[in-house]
């Protein structure tokens, strides 16, 4: 194991695979013994690790595997080898260390992959807990951390890379006291506002999972919760104004996804709440617009009214539990590898937006239509007025469509066009073409005089 000192290129550790631990401060010219005195003798040195932060403090771990010792051996100095402590309260008597790392934004949290599993201390290596999670029983060869993208990169035996995308909470663990008998809420890690493909298709392989889309919140709750006591989240942009209130856990919504993305506007509903940790996965989207009842969700035909996503920006979000609220920011980033600006991203919104309020009116006025006219027809007047209910909404919207292909039957009507062009603008993050534009505008016009002229027959 060779490990060069981040603050000194000329200051370079060196371990070997027979138990020995050397150390230069002038670039190898002259070289120094600096071996942990407790450490067994024919232990192999599988990790040296600088710290970022503190000159002369490294981190070292060896294993014995092949004389079957299978203890754990991690060691750390702070005056550059010359005495040592051991760090191995909390790690199994049996997993032998492949490696320890130390977050170079916050040095008390460590990670150490063993030959079974993954560890992590919040406090310098005081105390060690387990990272499996999800993660098979396999040994991890070693540990990478990347601070940019604040996440945790894994390297398996079982020739299998894994990832942790929530770092900066568990730099928070570490960093902040847990309260029993009140809530807390966590800062969210950076979003990214990214351009998502679907996954699937014709001879599709095995592969690697991406990052949940959205922002995960994560937020405590005290130890006497019940779900007599409501927990909301709220989302307000930079100016304060507020974006969406959602109160959990969540209710499904009633048949989402019937013949459509199974609530694609409502992702990450939470199954139950309940003390102690939780999470919450926000979409990043304005709420969903009115539905009309009774309407059928296709590729072909009109789709759900999901609300546009934010713009990058930061963002705050309120939790709110007991009476009290607690406020953190969430940075909300464009995908690095697209290179559309903030001003054309604002464009792609507003046109979005407009689109979205179209859809929301005429949904409504559909549904207020739908309402007195179902009134008429119970009543048995078969009057001209429920007969010119029937008629203006069908130029709207066609509710004959129940199935995927219905469309395929039937025409189009304004509440389809209108789910296309949104679907088309929203497809991806650039900004709307001049044609895209001017189809819009179209169909909002049209949206208009439709709710005026629902609300024309109303009266009667």
């Amino acid at each position: 194991s060779i490990a060069f000192d981040p603050h000194n290129d000329s200051i370079i550790w060196v371990g070997s695979d027979d138990g020995l631990v050397h150390l230069t401060t002038d670039a190898g010219a002259h070289w120094s013994e600096v071996r942990p005195s407790n450490m067994p003798t024919w232990a192999t040195v599988t990790c040296i690790e600088p710290s970022a932060t503190a000159p002369g403090t490294a981190f070292v771990s060896a294993s014995r595997f092949d004389w079957d010792d299978f203890h754990p051996y991690v060691y750390k100095t702070t005056d550059y080898g010359k005495t040592w402590s051991t760090l191995t309260n909390g790690l199994p008597e049996d997993q032998y260390i492949e490696s320890v790392r130390q977050d170079p934004n916050h040095p008390s949290l460590l990670l150490a992959g063993s030959s079974s599993t993954a560890y992590f201390s919040t406090n310098g290596g005081a105390q060690w807990q387990p990272l499996s999670l999800n993660l098979p029983a396999v040994r991890v060869s070693d540990v990478e951390i990347q601070p940019e993208q604040h996440a945790v990169v894994l390297a398996t035996f079982g020739r299998g890379f894994w990832v942790l995308d929530d770092l900066q909470l568990l730099e928070q663990l570490g960093s902040t006291e847990a309260d029993a008998s009140g809530a807390q809420l966590f800062k969210p890690q950076q979003a990214w506002l990214t351009t998502r493909g679907g996954r699937g298709g014709f001879g599709g392989g095995a592969g690697g999972e991406n990052l949940a889309a959205g922002a995960t919140i994560f937020f405590r709750l005290p130890s006497d919760y019940s779900a007599s006591t409501p927990v909301k989240l709220s989302f307000a942009d930079a100016a304060g104004k507020l974006i969406n209130t959602v109160t959990l856990p969540e209710r499904p919504v009633a048949g989402a996804g019937r013949g459509g993305r199974g609530g694609a506007g409502g992702a990450g509903r939470a199954a139950r709440l309940r003390a102690g940790m939780n999470r919450y996965q926000w979409n990043m989207r304005y709420p969903d617009a009115v539905e009309v009842k009774g309407l059928y969700h296709s590729g072909f035909s009109a789709s759900e009214p999901v609300g546009p996503e934010v713009v990058p920006g930061t963002y705050t979000v309120t939790l709110s539990y007991g009476g009290a609220e607690q406020k953190q920011p969430l940075v909300i980033q464009l995908d690095p590898n697209l290179h559309t600006t903030q001003a054309e991203l604002q464009q792609r919104f507003e046109l979005l937006m407009r689109i979205h309020d179209a859809i929301n009116r005429l949904d409504t006025a559909l549904n207020q239509a739908i309402d007195a006219r179902d009134a008429l027809a119970k009543s048995g007047s078969n009057s001209a007025a429920e007969q010119k209910l029937t008629s203006d909404i069908d130029d709207l919207v066609d509710l004959r469509i129940q199935s995927s292909e219905g469309a395929l039957v039937y025409p189009g009507r304004l509440r389809a066009w209108l789910s296309a062009i949104s679907g088309q603008v929203s497809m991806a993050l650039i900004p709307p073409t001049p044609a895209m534009i001017e189809v819009a505008n179209g169909y909002i016009q049209q949206a208009g005089a439709g709710v005026a002229k629902l609300k024309a027959d109303m009266p009667q």
